[in-house]
């Protein structure tokens, strides 16, 4: 890390990839060096146009963070270090250095169904004319997360694209008959991001929905935004 600057001073620009992806899916963004891995994760779910429906967890190499859940058998799954406390800027401290998201855990193996890359290309001192957070260029839609993986969702994309296929009409109700494979609008990634950073004010908005019995945090249903989970 910069010693000059604190991280609360420092702006980095990352690229994340879905790995598996071909062509790539990918994003360009820039974010806070003090943005908390918690944060990170919202602001990827956005521009992948996910839906914080599964729980998640960090990796360095080293550590996992994340938040604990509960998986749908009832159980109570601790994932690794509470992301919520731990900053961009401690994971990736230099420039040229990589991490991976995995989003969908397999609570056993806690490899995800999708695992992003993420490099860190630049950090910069923060000025006024650096927007965060702010995504810069992006190529192809994000795969719904309802697929069991890139392999899977690749395939859908194919039958898609193809009206001669047998699978079409099927493929055309899983993506919906809008649905385009080939788009990023970096605009509307943006205005997105926009109405996540108006969420984050609001304190409830904060509150992960609960298991009832447990008071846990749950993996089915539709996560909100943010995700503070209780820990053990």
């Amino acid at each position: 890390m910069n010693e000059r600057h604190p991280r609360s001073c420092l702006v980095y620009r990352l690229k994340v990839t879905l790995r598996g992806s071909r062509p790539p899916i990918w994003r360009r963004l820039q974010v806070a060096g003090d943005t908390s891995l918690n944060r990170l994760h919202l602001i990827l779910q956005v521009l992948m146009g996910w839906q914080r429906r599964h729980p998640y967890l960090f990796d360095d190499g080293v550590t996992g963070y994340g938040q604990d859940f509960t998986d749908e058998d009832g159980e109570y799954i601790p994932v690794g270090e509470d992301d919520t406390q731990v900053p961009l800027a401690e994971v990736a401290p230099r420039e040229k250095a990589r991490f991976e998201y995995h989003y969908e855990l397999d609570d056993i193996l806690f490899e995800g169904t999708w695992c992003v890359t993420i490099l860190v290309e630049q950090i910069l001192p923060a000025s006024a004319n650096l927007r965060v957070p702010l995504c810069l260029a992006g190529k192809r839609a994000g795969p719904p997360d309802h697929f069991s993986g890139i392999s899977s969702y690749e395939g859908c994309v194919i039958s898609f694209k193809d009206p001669t296929k047998p699978t079409h009409k099927d493929a055309r109700k899983m993506l919906g008959d809008t649905f385009e494979p080939d788009a990023f609008d970096v605009d509307e990634a943006n205005r997105r991001l926009a109405s996540m950073e108006s969420l984050e004010r609001e304190p409830e908005a904060w509150q992960q929905k609960t298991s009832p019995s447990t008071g846990r945090p749950e993996i089915g249903g539709r996560w909100v935004y943010g995700s503070r989970g209780r820990r053990r």
